[in-house]
């Protein structure tokens, strides 16, 4: 019995049809931890995976089912796998964003923090709901990014939200821009 992990979260167990049996096999049982977690009626089948798994140990064994008489097999070679965390597989999770000074008057700057290098668009929205600014932007290899908001011909006293979008978040914040 053999594995290999799949995307930081599957198990994919193969292993080899026995060759040397005196009756007719049935197909075989797969077991994770001492219980029967498949049972596949295919001698031909010599594959199985267990998906969605979270991060921690688990072993796995296989026994071969036959039958004339019905009986089963000792257990296979017992192989453990340790998942661990794949965060770097998951899209980037918006951590905090932040606004100062907020209200502003001439400057205010955005501090967003996530994961390192993570692809993010920033925009930036008057309180009609009309978009006044737009950026695709990344933070940096400290997981940071700071970006200057300035007070402009787009940008005039009012309530503006800001919205942060990675591919499965969106953080929203306000600022107030101030008269001067």
């Amino acid at each position: 019995l053999t594995y290999q992990v799949v995307d930081g979260h599957d198990i994919v167990l193969s292993w080899e049809r026995p060759i040397h049996f005196s009756r007719d096999l049935l197909g075989y049982r797969v077991f994770r931890g001492g219980l029967a977690i498949s049972v596949i009626n295919n001698p031909a089948t010599t594959t199985f995976t267990d998906t969605w798994l979270n991060p921690g140990e688990y072993q796995y064994w296989v026994t071969s089912v036959f039958t004339n008489p019905v009986s089963q097999s000792g257990p296979s070679n017992v192989v453990t796998v340790n998942l661990t965390s794949t965060q770097d597989n998951v899209a980037p999770v918006i951590e905090a964003v932040q606004v100062y000074p907020n209200p502003f008057s001439q400057t205010a700057t955005i501090y967003v923090n996530s994961k390192a290098n993570s692809a993010f668009e920033l925009n930036v929205f008057n309180v009609k709901g009309q978009l006044v600014l737009s950026r695709n932007t990344q933070t940096n290899s400290q997981g940071s990014l700071n970006f200057t908001l300035e007070r402009n011909e787009l940008l005039t006293p009012g309530l503006y939200f800001i919205k942060v979008n990675t591919a499965v978040q969106t953080h929203t914040s306000k600022v107030l821009l101030l008269n001067r």
